[in-house]
């Protein structure tokens, strides 16, 4: 399962092919799009229509999207959400018989529950008091036995639609309410960090990899802002370039 709208439709392909290649008894894609011309031609993919709308919605929606689906998602007997800007590198097996899955977040592997991200807003559904939760859960790769994770979407969500109603929003959208799910639900495996490991980081030997990009011109929700994140850094060292010849001109003055 995997959600691709806006410039985010530019990594379906590449997920779509290396999940043929290492996902093994991969059944179906469902791909939820807003442009099924986006869509890979493969036997396996099944496109579904989601509207784009402006980050974090298209994150923060992704279980209420995916329980408007539950019918046809519970036709297969395994699920596995993952983010579209992801590559299966090796082979990948669905780890659990029944239950739910989740992944450790690279990231946060060695620090302290104190130091972890939680939501600490006590009003909010996803909050998580310090001292509470012993490990950081990725949002970008999850899943499970299909009636399990169905229910835990379920139950999601109505957490996010009540924040909404609210009008709060979780400080890392639906991964927040993941974790605090895996609080209360925890969860019958928790892979390792291979299974989200930063594209950036060259050692190791990853499953799933998490690729480098820049999120402000992903999530931009104008052309204009898209074309500034992508000029922002090139003039950030075009000036930084420009002071260093200023620097070398006035000591050879």
């Amino acid at each position: 399962m995997v959600i691709a709208t806006g410039r985010y439709r530019r990594f379906l392909p590449g997920l779509v092919a290396s999940a043929e290649v290492h996902v093994a008894g991969l059944d179906r894609i469902v791909a939820l799009v807003d442009d099924v011309r986006s869509v890979p031609r493969s036997p396996v993919v099944t496109a579904l229509p989601f509207e784009h709308r402006p980050w974090p919605y298209p994150t923060l929606l992704r279980y209420r999207a995916m329980d408007d689906h539950r019918q046809l998602l519970g036709e297969t007997d395994h699920l596995v959400y993952i983010d579209v800007d992801m590559r299966f590198a090796s082979s990948f097996v669905p780890p659990v018989e029944r239950g739910v899955f989740a992944v450790q977040h690279p990231y946060f592997v060695d620090a302290p529950p104190s130091e972890l991200p939680y939501e600490r807003d006590p009003a909010s559904r996803a909050f998580v008091a310090t001292g509470d939760g012993e490990r950081y859960v990725a949002g970008g790769v999850q899943g499970g036995r299909s009636t399990d994770y169905l229910d835990a979407i379920t139950e999601m969500a109505g957490w996010i639609d009540g924040e909404m109603v609210a009008g709060r929003t979780p400080i890392w959208h639906d991964e927040s309410i993941w974790n605090r799910w895996c609080i209360e639900h925890p969860p019958a495996v928790v892979l390792d960090e291979r299974y989200c490991w930063p594209e950036e980081r060259t050692d190791g030997s990853p499953v799933i990899v998490a690729l480098q990009k820049r999120h402000d011109f992903y999530r931009a929700s104008t052309r204009r802002a898209a074309a500034a994140a992508v000029a922002r850094p090139l003039l950030a060292a075009t000036r930084r370039r420009l002071r260093s010849v200023g620097r070398r001109g006035a000591r050879n003055a």
